[in-house]
This record gives C-alpha cells, sequence and structure tokens, in this order.
C-alpha cells in the first residue's frame, strides 16, 4: 500500500495538484502559539 500522489487526489477531487499541495502542507505545518489568529480589530 501506498499513499497516493497528487496528481491522483487532484484527479478524483476535481482540485488543481497545486491546490492539493497547498492543503497538504497547510495539514502538516505546524502552527505558532503566538500567532494572531482572526480579525483584531473587531
Amino acid at each position: 500500500d501506498r499513499e497516493p500522489s497528487p496528481a491522483e487526489i487532484a484527479e478524483r477531487s476535481g482540485l488543481s495538484v497545486d491546490k492539493v499541495t497547498m492543503l497538504a502542507q497547510l495539514s502538516t505545518r505546524p502552527a505558532s502559539l503566538e500567532a494572531t489568529i482572526g480579525n483584531r480589530e473587531q
């Protein structure tokens, strides 16, 4: 068994390969505990 490639995911999901790659990076990138969340002006 293997993980599907970004191209395979894109084909099945209807998303672009770039979008699949970006989403995969977002899901694995750790967030800083000191990062601002949301809009501070509200």
